[in-house]
């Protein structure tokens, strides 16, 4: 499997993390526009890109505790991480594939 992966064409055209179909690097600009897309394809106008690393952070705690968030989000304090993640509280539910 790995060999297949490191062999494929993309992989040859470029090292970096996010890229396109054709194995081009994506700008801020086209991140943005995928990004919108697949928001309004999903029906949620109300959040945002920067909302993914509060909903990280958070998970990290609720599974591991506020260090490992604090890690992973980079914060120097414990204070801080604690400013930032989200303590609500939902329905849990299974996903949907």
């Amino acid at each position: 499997m790995w060999t297949s992966f490191v062999s494929s064409t993309w992989c040859e055209r470029s090292l970096k993390l996010l890229i396109d179909n054709d194995g081009t690097p994506l700008t801020s600009t086209a991140l943005r526009s995928k990004f919108d897309t697949a928001r309004e394809n999903a029906g949620n106008q109300k959040w945002q890109l920067r909302d993914l690393r509060a909903k990280a952070g958070t998970d990290k705690d609720m599974a591991e505790g506020i260090r490992a968030s604090q890690d992973l989000l980079g914060h120097r304090t414990e204070t801080r991480t604690a400013d930032y993640i989200r303590h609500r509280i939902g329905k849990r539910t299974t996903p949907t594939k």
